[in-house]
């Protein structure tokens, strides 16, 4: 830990929070807390959003946003490689990640009475990841072997190829979160210590409890762990997402393996901001959401009839 210390401030909306209630606070150091009730089970959910993902990569290291997920598994001092999956399955706990064009996310579940153990777990990992050539090394060829099989799906290299053909040259959304191999290999220890002291840090960073927890103990433990973590000096801003709109139809032809004929359509729409983005979440649920879902399995039957005939190949 580095020997100075920012003292939390917080701001409350409901430090007593009733079932199901949300309550927020913020520390000094940027680091937003999210509260929620759930006393139902005895567990506690928590999501640690960063505000980094493949969007936020620079030309020549694509591909690092996610080749950080892996990494930030591999330990720090207090808690060296592999500990940290194994001190949360000893109480039961589980855990994951992911990453997206626009952020990555570290989430684990356990026992209500062992949410210290994961924020100080996550606190330690925010500030205190060890990185160096061994470790980029080996996740680096893991990084390889999922684009390995990746690119030997017929679907997932029309998503690429749809994705190259649909945003402009250059955007950060014409590539996938995995990145481009050549850039990735070429990254260095220093380039990913810039990139973690950038982004890996409270002033970057969602963090979301929830489940049965009582905010006041949330608000202590999260000053206790994080309040002392610096903020980052050096966030950049967020790029320029947009793209032009565009009026004309792109049709895309892919040969594969597959022995019928697949279908995969893109649309343009809004920011994640926008009004109707959750209406379009509800579209996208009934349009392909198949017949896994009781509520939508009548539309699917009738697009499905109306859509997938011999006329309509």
């Amino acid at each position: 830990m580095k020997l100075y210390k920012i003292i939390p401030i917080f701001f409350m909306a409901a430090i007593f929070a009733e079932e199901g209630d949300i309550s927020d606070f913020t520390l000094q150091n940027g680091l937003k807390v999210i509260v929620m009730e759930k006393h139902a089970v005895p567990v506690v959910s928590i999501n640690l959003w960063y505000d980094v993902g493949s969007h936020d990569e620079w030309d020549g290291i694509r591909g690092t946003a996610h080749l950080f997920e892996h990494m930030m598994f591999r330990g720090t001092e207090s808690v060296p490689d592999g500990d940290f999956d194994r001190l949360l399955d000893a109480v039961g706990g589980d855990n994951n990640a992911s990453t997206s064009d626009d952020h990555t996310i570290y989430y684990e579940r356990l026992p209500a009475g062992e949410l210290e153990l994961v924020l100080k777990m996550e606190a330690d990992r925010m500030e205190n990841l060890i990185l160096n050539q061994e470790i980029l090394d080996t996740e680096r060829e893991v990084v390889h072997e999922e684009e390995r099989q990746r690119s030997a799906n017929p679907i997932q290299k029309l998503i690429l190829k749809y994705l190259r053909n649909s945003v402009p040259k250059g955007h950060p959304y014409a590539e996938t979160p995995i990145g481009i191999m050549e850039q990735l290999d070429t990254v260095s220890v220093e380039t990913c210590q810039t990139f973690y002291k950038m982004f890996y840090a409270p002033n970057n960073a969602v963090l979301v409890i929830a489940g049965d927890v009582h905010p006041q103990n949330a608000k202590e433990l999260t000053e206790i762990y994080f309040g002392p973590i610096p903020p980052s000096l050096d966030l950049p801003k967020n790029p320029d997402l947009s793209v032009p709109e565009r009026e004309d139809k792109i049709t895309l032809l892919e040969k594969s393996s597959f022995d019928i004929p697949v279908t995969f359509m893109g649309y343009q729409i809004p920011p994640a901001k926008h009004e109707d983005i959750q209406a379009l979440e509800v579209l996208n649920s009934i349009l392909s959401g198949g017949e896994s879902h009781d509520y939508i399995s009548d539309l699917y039957e009738k697009i499905k009839l109306h859509f997938f005939l011999p006329g309509n190949l």
